[in-house]
């Protein structure tokens, strides 16, 4: 084939993502981020890198590293602005990622934020779009179940500061 994006080095790359991939699956991160780490964004699945990347970094605890990867797969997003269904479950699968690093770092006024627009996707964009009732529920569960525990841990916190 004489297009770029089936290249070899496509080729490889898409391998390594792959094998990244099952790595992390089996619970081998480190191995999974040096192999990831490796294989560089310029060719697609490139979003799917930036999220294994940084779903990498977080469990390994380095919340920075996954916070600036998230950020950049995110931008990437923006640039391209591809309303497709797998494109969307994309974009809302890197909110929570990075929704979850914000937590980690406490910042909870940013996984909130996060966790808006994961709300307003599913309502507008993705309400509209083809996708699976089963997943668009599922999305919803999990959002509702992250928001609420936000709300319980904000209001933890606010007796706390009444109580001291």
């Amino acid at each position: 084939m004489s297009s770029s994006i089936y290249s070899p080095d496509f080729e490889d790359k898409l391998h390594y993502f792959e094998l990244a991939k099952k790595l992390f699956n089996e619970n081998n991160i480190s191995q999974a981020s040096l192999l990831i780490e490796s294989i560089g964004d310029k060719h697609p699945p490139y979003l799917n890198i930036y999220f294994l990347k940084s779903q990498c970094a977080f469990s390994l605890g380095d919340y920075c590293k996954a916070l600036k990867y998230a950020n950049e797969g995110l931008d990437k997003w923006e640039i391209n602005k591809d309303s497709s269904v797998d494109s969307l479950l994309m974009k809302i699968k890197l909110l929570f990622l990075r929704s979850n690093v914000y937590q980690a770092l406490d910042k909870k006024e940013n996984c909130e934020r996060d966790l808006e627009q994961v709300k307003r996707i599913v309502e507008g964009q993705l309400s509209k779009s083809e996708v699976d009732g089963n997943a668009t529920k599922s999305i919803e569960t999990e959002l509702n179940e992250r928001m609420n525990r936000i709300k319980e841990e904000k209001l933890e916190n606010s007796v706390n500061v009444f109580i001291e």
